[in-house]
């Protein structure tokens, strides 16, 4: 068991996107320093810590979701790496401090809700616009890396909230997760060519809803409401709303200018 023979010389790292190899080859490497008992080296290939170096890798960097290691051959080690993808943007603070998700405080969400990475400032927020948009008050929490910053069925319920509500031709800008199972969504407001103001000169609109009803309900009535206003004015203004309050099941409040 000691003989260099049956000693690991060579790593073979795949599947790594983002993360650098000689990082991830460097923990492995500190993962197999030591002895058992004095006597039979850690780097012995039927012996290595295999739990202990997948525990290090992934609690180094948490862009990686997951490892599986195997023997090569006598003295080699296979290290397949799973990198976490981007389900949606996480931003502290509110929608008008990080509208184009390119800040500092901003991290990419995997779709469980955990946060792996900053978003990097390489990124445009042309490149960005392909993913859900949240918010969270820096004043009343603090979000980092190695969080889940809600619950992974609550995420996917949001998720499913923002997909309906593009399939039902409204335009999601992001939703601010505030405390107490209230939400606010910024969306755009829509003009028709008998407007004298283009889509980009619009306001944002601000639609408050909460999980007193069901995301599903609140999405029903939203878009019933929309698709109303559209309707009504095919041969008018579309009105340019403030607010849009779903709050209160099937009565709806709103504000335009």
């Amino acid at each position: 068991m000691r003989l260099s023979f049956f000693n690991i010389k060579n790593i073979v790292i795949d599947g790594i996107i983002t993360v650098s190899t000689n990082d991830i080859e460097e923990k492995v490497l500190a993962g197999l320093q030591g002895q058992y008992f004095s006597i039979i080296p850690k780097s012995n290939i039927f012996l290595y810590p295999k739990k202990h170096i997948e525990r290090l890798i992934t609690d180094s960097f948490k862009e990686i979701d997951y490892v599986y290691m195997k023997r090569k051959d006598i003295s080699s080690l296979n290290i397949s790496i799973k990198e976490r993808m981007p389900s949606a943007i996480v931003c502290s603070g509110f929608y008008t401090d990080n509208s184009s998700g390119e800040g500092n405080s901003c991290y990419f969400s995997d779709k469980n809700a955990y946060l792996y990475s900053k978003v990097p400032s390489s990124q445009t927020s042309s490149q960005l616009k392909k993913y859900n948009y949240y918010y969270i008050s820096d004043d009343e929490n603090e979000i980092t890396t190695g969080m889940t910053f809600v619950n992974k069925e609550r995420f996917e319920a949001l998720q499913d909230f923002i997909d309906g509500a593009l399939r039902g031709g409204i335009f999601p800008l992001g939703i601010l997760i505030g405390d107490e199972g209230e939400y606010e969504m910024y969306m755009e407001n829509k003009t028709n060519r008998n407007s004298n103001i283009s889509s980009e000169e619009l306001p944002e609109v601000t639609v408050y809803f909460d999980d007193k009803w069901s995301f599903d309900f609140t999405l029903s009535n939203l878009l019933t409401f929309w698709k109303n206003t559209i309707d009504k004015s095919k041969n008018s203004n579309i009105p340019v709303f403030d607010y849009i309050n779903l709050r209160f099941g099937n009565t709806i409040y709103y504000s335009t200018q």
